[in-house]
């Protein structure tokens, strides 16, 4: 298991995606803890940055379809959750 820096993922993380508009659960934040925990420490702003961008792609594709019906938090999870398995 890797450490991961709580000062970055509370104090830089989380208020960055809140200026963009995407507001992280505490669900959201301990999954991401856990999932960026099984990586190396130098791979944790690309995995996030790609997690926000995916994130970001999806909130826009998804624009105007009925909520809930595919998330950008979904693909998100499901990139990161794979992401660091392997």
């Amino acid at each position: 298991m890797f450490k991961v820096k709580h000062s970055w993922l509370y104090g830089t993380v989380k208020p960055y995606f809140e200026t963009q508009g995407i507001y992280l659960l505490r669900d959201d934040l301990q999954f991401i803890e856990k999932c960026l925990a099984k990586i190396p420490e130098d791979r944790h702003r690309l995995v996030m940055r790609d997690y926000f961008k995916i994130w970001r792609a999806e909130n826009l594709l998804s624009f105007g379809v009925q909520p809930g019906a595919y998330s950008g938090r979904f693909e998100a999870n499901s990139y990161l959750r794979n992401t660091c398995e392997n």
